[in-house]
């Protein structure tokens, strides 16, 4: 009895606010889980969120997924001066490289090009699977 409660606050609580949702607006905000999508909600409640989306990420997720989400971007997902703010709120020192590939460029100069085939290749050889996010209890 006690497990069928657990079960149900759970499920509750991995409800994607509806002022979040403009955040995600290219996502079918029903069908993500706030565990298993983690680094998709994470990436782009950050770029786009306002004040108010952004604390509730703050307050749903752990300081120690958030800081994964950081320490690993999407290639072509994050702003400059996003990426910039949040490696600096999480200390996460990235690679030149890695910060490169994970900014959005619409116009890529042919240079560029290497940089995100090392990003490709860097992803490919990570050993472990995505980070299994933790959400905060209360």
């Amino acid at each position: 009895r006690e497990n069928v409660h657990r079960r149900r606050v759970m499920n509750a609580r991995r409800n994607i606010p509806s002022f979040v949702q403009p955040c995600l607006w290219s996502y079918d905000t029903r069908k993500l889980d706030l565990v298993t999508s983690a680094e998709t909600i994470l990436t782009q409640v950050l770029n786009y969120g306002d004040w108010r989306a952004v604390r509730w990420a703050l307050a749903t997720y752990e300081p120690a997924t958030i800081r994964h989400v950081v320490a690993h971007p999407r290639r072509g997902q994050w702003f400059p001066q996003i990426l910039s703010l949040w490696t600096t709120v999480y200390r996460v020192t990235l690679p030149p490289w890695l910060a490169q590939a994970a900014i959005r460029d619409l116009n890529p100069d042919p240079e560029r090009w290497k940089v995100l085939e090392r990003y490709r290749k860097w992803f490919s050889q990570r050993r472990k699977p995505f980070y299994r996010a933790r959400i905060r209890r209360r």
